[in-house]
């Protein structure tokens, strides 16, 4: 099967303001790259190729470094219409399955990876991996691409779910404790240098 990854990344400047307590802005923007190259690298060896979608031009420059591919979204269009541009452009190669993983899950690992791809049904289906809180959506494969409308934003687990229970597409839910942390709060900036983790 051919599965694409699709990273979204908003531009650095509007990027995890959460933060700003903690880290100033030059530290935000370099820990939103650095986040960036350790999901691109954990997805690359797993899939059929990794696409980051941004409007901001050091996060495409630094995508390309890494070897993934680029869709300029041109200005910033919000999550869900971001991804849908991305969409169109993972469509145009011929995937036949789409993993969104967004740039501040930096613990995720080839193994998660694959694991969700073993865990899909046959199409029309699912895998999505919740947040450490169980109300976020860490990572959404879908097979075909998009057979979920994207709808990230506040509870997007339970929306992606009812969404699916819809249009009956068959889901799988993936629990991972390295999959489940996303970095938005100082609280998981703390837990995520606990972890070990030195940065991509």
């Amino acid at each position: 099967m051919r599965v694409y990854a699709v990273v979204p990344v908003k531009e650095l400047r509007l990027s995890k303001s959460r933060l700003s307590r903690v880290l100033d802005e030059g530290s935000r923007e370099g820990l939103v790259l650095s986040m960036m190259r350790s999901v691109v690298r954990a997805l690359a060896p797993a899939v059929e190729g990794v696409v980051v979608v941004s409007s901001d031009r050091r996060v495409l420059e630094e995508a390309l470094r890494l070897g993934a591919r680029v869709v300029d979204e041109g200005e910033p269009r919000g999550l869900n219409e971001a991804l849908n541009v991305a969409l169109s452009e993972v469509l145009k190669v011929g995937a036949e399955a789409m993993l969104v993983v967004p740039c501040d899950v930096p613990l995720i690992s080839r193994r998660d990876v694959e694991a969700m791809l073993s865990m899909l049904p046959p199409p029309p289906s699912a895998v999505i991996s919740p947040s450490r809180e169980g109300r976020g959506t860490n990572a959404l494969l879908t097979a075909p691409p998009g057979s979920i409308p994207f709808s990230y934003g506040p509870d997007s687990l339970a929306r992606h779910l009812e969404l699916a229970r819809r249009l009956g597409v068959r889901v799988a839910i993936y629990e991972s404790p390295s999959l489940a942390l996303d970095i938005d709060g100082p609280e998981d900036l703390e837990l995520l240098l606990k972890s070990g983790w030195r940065g991509g």
